[in-house]
């Protein structure tokens, strides 16, 4: 039984020796198979008698990639390599050069925190790279690539996108971004992909409720790069989570963008309201030119919305949306118009009609004939009570006078 068992074991043995294959691991005709065997490097694949056209390590504790680690004879034949979950570090910018016509290259749930640029530049034939679940903690990784059509950098603690990020990816068709920390994109990132044939998921970010990030999604689901069935969700300055695309969400987070000019939380540190200050300023300096020009006569607040825009344009204005935070006191459009009325209002006064100088001039005249008038009627009737005063006092004394000479013993009751 024993030589039997000694038998079988030798057979292995030639016959493992015979097909070339890495001891742990497991060849077929066309795959090495080295999953979760312990592995701390990369295998010899020298002596390979097969064809292989995927090499599987995944599972291993391969730290580093050497650049002649996948340097051996029949690497140009390889298709497919797996090295996801295999605590990998650190990456060779030549590592995979000799694989001709790789176009599938896992790099998956390691510890990754950065990537050569130019790590499959030279692979003509790439067609997918997935570095999900790895380190990145900034800018997702640029990756130049005249071949590349799915780029996987989900999960991977990704917080912003370069505008340049994707100008090296000429084919790219799928780009998987879900599960990071991205904020806000400039929707030029998205310039140069194929316009007809480009996805993106971007879903489980901590996407803000601002203007800018509005207008990205109504860019992306526009062009349908987008799913809109996927969960979209961005906060509000509230502190609350909306659904983007749910429940008519994304037509009224347009609706505030539009009607609001929604403007930064310190607009409430201000004691003075800017708008009117301006608008006072520059109605001044019209009036001095005597060319004040009012566009609408039937909306004396028109000057104050205008110069509310340019307030809103000018970069350096403390008007000026950087982080594009809907204004926490102005919770709804109603409570918005209120404050708005109450601004016209204030202003209505301040905004005059244009008048040539004719007419200036005979209103002038006017005033000063009403001025006049008023000041000579309110003299007579100074004289007038100054002259009864003394007319009463004059008819007192003469009945003294008769009451002294008179014999009457009766007493006289005057009325």
């Amino acid at each position: 039984m024993n030589r039997m068992k000694y038998f079988i074991l030798l057979a292995a043995l030639i016959s493992a020796c015979e097909s070339g294959c890495p001891s742990m691991c497991n060849c077929t005709d066309s795959a090495v198979l080295c999953m979760e065997t312990d592995l701390e490097s990369v295998p010899s694949f020298e002596s390979l008698i097969n064809d292989p056209l995927i090499i599987d390590l995944s599972g291993n504790k391969i730290n580093m990639i050497d650049n002649d680690d996948f340097s051996f004879d029949k690497s140009d034949r390889v298709k497919e390599v797996y090295l996801n979950n295999t605590e990998l570090l650190d990456l060779d910018s030549e590592a995979f050069e000799e694989m001709e016509n790789l176009q599938e290259l896992y790099l998956g749930d390691n510890l990754l925190n950065s990537i050569p640029e130019n790590l499959i530049e030279d692979l003509p034939n790439m067609i997918l790279l997935d570095i999900s679940n790895n380190h990145f903690s900034g800018d997702m990784p640029k990756i130049i690539s005249k071949s590349l059509e799915v780029l996987a950098v989900a999960n991977s603690k990704v917080t912003s996108l370069p505008v340049d990020s994707l100008k090296y990816l000429p084919n790219l068709k799928m780009l998987l971004l879900q599960q990071n920390n991205i904020k806000s994109i400039d929707p030029a990132v998205f310039e140069n992909v194929n316009k007809n044939s480009f996805f993106v998921r971007l879903s489980y970010n901590i996407w803000d409720c601002s203007c800018e990030n509005i207008q990205l999604f109504e860019y992306l689901a526009g062009r349908k790069f987008i799913d809109t069935a996927d969960p979209y969700q961005c906060l509000t300055t509230e502190g609350t989570f909306v659904n983007i695309y749910q429940n008519g969400n994304i037509e009224h987070l347009k609706t505030r963008c539009v009607n609001k000019n929604p403007v930064t939380k310190d607009l409430s540190a201000f004691k003075e309201n800017r708008f009117i200050i301006e608008a006072e300023e520059q109605l001044k300096e019209e009036e001095k030119e005597d060319s004040l020009d009012v566009k609408d006569a039937d909306k004396p607040y028109s000057l104050v919305k205008e110069q509310n825009e340019t307030l809103l344009d000018e970069p350096n204005s403390p008007f000026n949306i950087e982080d594009n935070e809907i204004l926490d006191n102005y919770t709804n459009d109603e409570e918005y118009a209120d404050i708005l009325e109450r601004e016209v209002d204030n202003t209505e006064e301040k905004v005059v009609e244009p008048k040539d100088y004719e007419e200036s001039e005979q209103a002038k005249m006017n005033f000063d004939v009403n001025v006049g008038s008023f000041i000579a009627i309110f003299g007579s009737f100074i004289i007038g009570v100054v002259f009864g005063f003394c007319l009463n006092q004059f008819a007192t004394m003469l009945r003294s006078r008769s009451l002294e000479t008179s014999d009457s013993r009766t007493k006289l009751i005057l009325p």
